[in-house]
């Protein structure tokens, strides 16, 4: 279970409302709480931000579940700059 599963579990917060704080849909908090998808920056610090950094922006990078391991440079595919390639 990642950080985010654990802190809505943990605080009984149901994934709609959470979502409608961090102006996503419940699906991709869904996605995220399941570990099948990574966040953008931008949403990882919404979330930071909707948990008051219980679940913190970088959590993300090391999280194993959530699709595989991060690129060599230590950040999740999603953070990637698109000018960078994976190795």
């Amino acid at each position: 279970m990642n950080a985010l599963a654990q802190y809505l579990a943990a605080n009984c917060i149901r994934q709609t409302p959470f979502a409608e704080r961090c102006g996503t849909t419940q699906a991709t908090i869904s996605r995220l709480s399941a570990g099948t998808s990574l966040p953008s920056l931008d949403l990882a610090i919404r979330i930071e931000d909707a948990t008051a950094g219980a679940v913190p922006a970088n959590s993300w990078r090391n999280d194993a579940s959530a699709g595989g391991a991060a690129p060599s440079s230590g950040r999740p595919r999603d953070y990637m700059p698109a000018n960078e390639v994976a190795s």
